[in-house]
């Protein structure tokens, strides 16, 4: 899986950077539309996957405009989770209207503090993601 080598692979400026116990905030950008049924599983496998990193981590989920329960199931898991995981920040933000992926990029990232970003998409097969800015 992609992440997995998000949080092995390493640069020789990482390394250094390792060395001196910097280790980069990553902000997971999770766009969602109607996905009730994948949310939970999608924010809970990001929650284990920011606990085997050493530094912090943003959770990021904007819904866009879903007609189902989305939003409110999103909420419930954060809150649930980021209770036993204190280095990972959440945030949550619902759209009253459907927007293009590109507008919905331009306002994650703009809102997004990590050094590292990461979009991940919801499906029912698991989490599929495309790394930003990684040097």
């Amino acid at each position: 899986m992609y992440i997995k080598k998000l949080f092995t692979k390493t640069g020789k400026s990482d390394v250094k950077r390792r060395e001196e116990g910097f280790f980069p905030t990553i902000s997971f950008i999770v766009p969602v539309f109607n996905k009730e049924d994948e949310i939970v599983k999608c924010i809970e496998r990001l929650f284990n996957y920011a606990s085997n990193y050493p530094g912090f981590v943003e959770i990021f989920v904007i819904d866009n405009g879903s007609q189902d329960s989305t939003y409110e199931v999103a909420y419930a898991t954060m809150e649930m989770r980021k209770r036993t995981f204190p280095r990972v920040r959440t945030k949550l933000i619902r759209l009253s209207q459907k927007l293009e992926i590109q507008e919905i990029l331009k306002i994650c990232l703009k809102a997004a503090l990590g050094q590292k970003r990461v979009i991940v998409k919801c499906e029912k097969s698991g989490i599929t993601a495309e790394m930003l800015n990684y040097s």
